[in-house]
């Protein structure tokens, strides 16, 4: 399929501008009215949309503000029913983007993915603020049943930080719709300073895109935050397994594709029933190593673990790797250090531990 857009320069009727000459940008439009049939293409969104009116340009002129839509994606008419348009104002261009999803031709079913903490908001401090009080306000039952506590802790965390999240995503929308449409006002002030608040509200969703779509380096001013969360569902959908075969070689899809999945970990990491082989095979092994501990090596070892020890290994945790089955990163310990690392050094000299502590993800 070819596929062409751009921005024309030019409008087809009245419902593509507002104001100005209506008769201006005809010529160019004959030209690429010729063009399109030529090539057997379409100006989708028009078609989909007859009698709407949309502007994708604006600009203050001595008869005053004037309005078109001069940016247009012109299709094939076989991919019609395949196309999603819509409208971005990108704070980087005077033009607002056309964007074109093209949907696949089978729609694949997803599941709703693993939660995961975007560590963006544990730079809030009214965030930090409210982790820090329930980290308190649960402090006096930490004795009863430490393991217990911390998994109740973490429920409650999580439980927070999504609220946190959701809240901090419907402000940053209506922030970007308000700043959206005040660079459409006809003040050239007040345009152009909503244009340098929509940029920094930009390269926050450019910074959280890059880090999903793993973009090591970016130039903010040309890689808007679309192209990595192009990127990012890219990468999502090449990441997607629509069929496996199964231990037997069957091939699953659906459902059965997870169930397929978890036969083989289970398999894998699971107990093997212990044989004369297999205990033949250990007995040589350990009986070729020769080196011993100390006793005073020992003694380290078996040494309950100190406030100091933990606090010193979340300081060390690696930035950017996937958290367990709670969401929680290594950002979110290091966040909270001080608060947690003795709890925590408690719960692990402890006698038992609890059983989420043996749950993890693949």
């Amino acid at each position: 399929f070819q596929l062409l857009a751009g921005d024309w320069n030019c409008t087809a009727s009245p419902l593509d501008r507002d104001g100005g000459n209506p008769n201006g940008g005809r010529r160019g439009f004959q030209e690429l009215h010729l063009l399109s049939a030529q090539l057997g293409l379409e100006d989708t969104w028009r078609v989909l949309h007859p009698d709407a009116r949309a502007y994708t340009w604006s600009g203050n002129t001595p008869g005053g503000l004037v309005r078109a839509r001069l940016d247009r994606w012109l299709c094939p008419p076989a991919l019609r029913n395949r196309l999603a348009l819509s409208f971005s104002t990108p704070p980087f261009s005077d033009h607002d983007a056309v964007v074109l999803d093209l949907l696949p031709p089978v729609d694949i079913p997803r599941g709703p993915g693993v939660w995961r903490l975007n560590t963006g908001l544990l730079k809030i401090p009214r965030v930090r603020d409210k982790v820090i009080s329930l980290i308190e306000d649960q402090l006096p039952l930490f004795g009863l049943n430490p393991a217990q506590w911390w998994a109740d802790f973490k429920d409650q965390a999580r439980t927070l930080l999504m609220d946190e999240a959701k809240r901090e995503e419907r402000g940053r929308k209506l922030l970007h719709t308000n700043l959206s449409a005040l660079c459409q006002s006809g003040d050239p002030g007040t345009a152009s300073l909503a244009r340098q608040q929509l940029q920094q509200l930009e390269r926050s969703k450019v910074e959280g895109a890059q880090l999903r779509s793993r973009w090591r380096a970016v130039d903010l001013g040309t890689r808007p935050s679309s192209y990595f969360s192009a990127m990012e569902k890219r990468r999502g959908e090449a990441s997607l397994i629509p069929a496996l075969k199964d231990q037997q070689g069957i091939r699953q899809t659906g459902q059965g594709v997870l169930r397929a999945a978890h036969e083989y970990y289970a398999n894998l990491y699971g107990p093997t029933p212990a044989t004369p082989e297999s205990d033949e095979a250990t007995s040589n092994i350990l009986a070729g190593i020769t080196a011993r501990l100390s006793q005073q090596d020992q003694a380290a070892l078996d040494a309950p673990f100190t406030p100091e020890e933990v606090a010193a290994t979340i300081r060390h945790l690696r930035k950017g790797k996937s958290p367990g089955p709670d969401g929680l990163p290594g950002e979110f310990y290091q966040a909270f250090s001080a608060q947690l690392a003795p709890l925590l050094a408690t719960i692990y000299n402890g006698e038992t531990l609890h059983p989420g502590f043996n749950n993890g993800l693949i």
